[in-house]
């Protein structure tokens, strides 16, 4: 099984990311309980090169490969095409999915019209310092489900200090 966590920060030890490597860590024992082989792949979106859209429609009228911005999108759907599941985490900015999450949620909208990801599955999270997270999951949900994902659970989490008593508590149940 293959599992690719997409992380929406620019922070490479950030909340996100300390909670990904929990879930990753606690899914590796499961599967090695369960002797189910796992691979499990971390992408910061921050550290790829990922260009605003610039609206010129090359994607939906001539296909995702006409994209004149040659940056690191179609490398980044290659990864999402090849995993068994997706896990996206996303820091919330003003209520919301951080700028880098966004762009990468734009940059996909041909997808909205040929949902690609029909059948796969997708846990989402958000980590927040003290604002509500809902917002942010409805936008990572909305997008993901346009795009054919089945989501099979999300958390919004406030991190901090807390963080890893509260990911204890998360996995054990």
């Amino acid at each position: 099984m293959k599992i690719l966590a997409i992380i929406g920060s620019y922070r490479k030890t950030g909340n996100s990311r300390q909670l990904v490597d929990m879930i990753g860590d606690a899914l590796h024992q499961e599967a090695a309980r369960a002797g189910v082989p796992l691979e499990f792949e971390t992408l910061h979106l921050g550290h790829s090169r990922i260009e605003a859209c610039r609206g010129c429609r090359a994607c939906f009228d001539l296909g995702e490969d006409s994209c004149p911005l040659m940056d690191d999108l179609l490398a980044i759907k290659a990864k999402m095409k090849q995993a068994d599941g997706l896990l996206v985490a996303s820091p919330v900015y003003v209520h919301d999915v951080s700028g880098i999450t966004k762009n990468w949620i734009d940059r996909l909208a041909h997808v909205c019209h040929r949902p690609e990801f029909a059948g796969n599955c997708a846990y989402l999270l958000a980590t927040v310092g003290g604002s509500p997270t809902g917002h942010a999951l409805r936008s990572l949900d909305v997008a993901l489900s346009t795009w054919g994902f089945h989501i099979v659970g999300k958390s919004g989490l406030k991190t901090g200090a807390r963080l890893r008593k509260i990911i204890g508590t998360l996995i054990s149940n």
